[in-house]
């Protein structure tokens, strides 16, 4: 995949790229990504950068589903912990029978656990993409100058 882009910083062999937003009116920068700098780009060229599909790959599925599977377990565990009756009599014998049946016979463990459990999915997230980042051999490369951030030469 090819994105447009504009040159912010050079830095050894690699440049910091603006990308260009796509939509109604002019364009704008958005995303910044660091490219290797094949076609020996200088600060504020207008260049081609190529984003390897392998890169996008399951991230933004990863982003949506590993919370919203977190987050179900975690609500599933609380609705089975409510449903325990050793779990509610232990809980009655050291705070109470109406206590108890105020934290456990509702859907508070469910709320709670689905909670802590949606926390620990952005976590285990937030590892496993950067540790993806980290061991990828694949990176984007900027492969052609289209000209300067005005348009003109290249």
């Amino acid at each position: 995949m090819e994105e447009i882009g504009v040159v912010k910083e050079i830095k050894d062999n690699l440049a910091l790229v603006g990308l260009k937003t796509s939509g109604l009116g002019p364009a704008r920068i958005g995303p910044e990504v660091w490219a290797r700098n094949l076609a020996c780009a200088k600060t504020g060229d207008r260049v081609a950068v190529s984003i390897p599909e392998r890169m996008i790959g399951a991230r933004p599925v990863a982003v949506y589903a590993l919370p919203l599977l977190f987050i179900l377990a975690g609500a599933g565990l609380g609705k089975w912990i409510s449903l325990q009756s050793s779990i509610y009599e232990g809980a009655a014998a050291m705070i109470g029978k109406s206590a108890a049946s105020s934290i456990l016979r509702t859907d508070n463990p469910s709320l709670v656990m689905g909670t802590i459990f949606l926390i620990l999915g952005f976590g285990v997230l937030k590892i496993w993409t950067s540790s993806i980042s980290k061991n990828q051999k694949i990176s984007p490369e900027l492969v052609r100058v289209l000209g300067d951030s005005d348009g003109k030469g290249g």
